[in-house]
């Protein structure tokens, strides 16, 4: 139910541009690390395997920082169409510029992200459409 994200953000603005151009505020260069909900929910079951009383602390990621701009073509690209992005170049205060997780320890349970950061962008605009 997490409607106030880039990829639903970009989604709603796909859906009443049409074809034009679309803005986004940043650079496009600000970096993100991207975990599907699935992918998640997996590590959240090898975590609980492993639980006992110290509770560590394990990040859940894939460890790739992808930059926002990619995001955004290909979320434009899923969406079909010849609409485009535009970053306004205004960053809001306090937005980092990378949000990239270690996640030595995720792996160290045998954790593997198996949905790639294309294939939950196609899943995702997919479900949006189906929605409208």
């Amino acid at each position: 139910g997490l409607e106030k994200q880039l990829i639903w953000d970009l989604c709603c603005k796909l859906a009443v541009a049409g074809n034009s151009q679309v803005v986004l505020g940043g650079t496009g260069r600000e970096l993100r690390d991207w975990l599907h909900v699935s992918d998640a929910a997996a590590l959240l079951w090898l975590a609980r395997a492993r639980c006992d009383q110290t509770c560590t602390i394990v990040n859940g990621a894939t460890g790739i920082a992808t930059p926002i701009r990619e995001v955004a073509e290909m979320v434009c690209e899923a969406w079909g169409g010849e609409a485009s992005v535009k970053f306004s170049g205004i960053a809001r205060k306090g937005d980092p510029l990378s949000l990239a997780a270690d996640c030595a320890r995720a792996i160290q349970l045998g954790f593997k992200p198996e949905v790639t950061l294309a294939e939950g962008i196609r899943e995702a605009v997919g479900w949006f459409k189906s929605r409208q």
